[in-house]
């Protein structure tokens, strides 16, 4: 492991939690200053946080679902209810969730059209998929850092996975970028 990554690992350890990260990355600050608001208007229901990670949104997801469901490819921490791959996950019914959230994981996955496809498979008919994704970044979980996205990209997968676009919403730019930069 190489020394940024050793402090970024040290960081996330130290700054657990989204509340505590945004004030020590512009990108991290912006990200909460967009998401929020995302998930209190569309958030419902049974939800199922992909790639959720350490779960830095589950405090705020909990106040507007019923609930809250997680999938992981590890047990990154506790509590962990799917151990599995975006891309197959055949331990999940067809039509289960009212909501999946997926934070920063699609840059991550080597075949994004079958993991949205799967994803579209667990959501209910009328269900919602709020997804978030990189367009400027540095590499980061190699080897496992395949993609950025543009909103054309973005909406282009998910129209030929059946998806309706509500909405596609910025979260930063370019001086985020090298703040955040600049921070780890």
């Amino acid at each position: 492991m190489n020394r940024i990554e050793k402090n970024r690992r040290n960081i996330d350890k130290d700054l657990q939690g989204i509340d505590k990260r945004k004030f020590f990355s512009p990108a991290n600050y912006g990200d909460l200053k967009v998401t929020l608001p995302i998930l209190k208007k569309y958030c419902t229901g049974i939800c199922l946080d992909v790639g959720c990670g350490d779960m830095p949104y589950k405090k705020y997801i909990l106040k507007v679902v019923d609930q809250y469901d997680t999938l992981d490819f590890k047990a990154h921490v506790p509590d962990i209810k799917y151990v599995g791959d975006v891309q197959d996950m055949n331990c999940i019914k067809n039509d289960t969730y009212d909501t999946v959230v997926s934070f920063e994981v699609l840059e991550h996955v080597n075949n994004p059209f079958v993991a949205v496809s799967e994803i579209k498979r667990v959501l209910k008919s009328n269900g919602i998929f709020i997804l978030t994704v990189p367009h400027l970044s540095r590499l980061h979980d190699m080897p496992h850092d395949y993609y950025r996205y543009t909103k054309f990209g973005l909406k282009s997968l998910l129209n030929q996975n059946g998806f309706k676009v509500l909405e596609i919403l910025p979260r930063g730019g370019l001086f985020s970028f090298l703040g955040h930069q600049f921070s780890n």
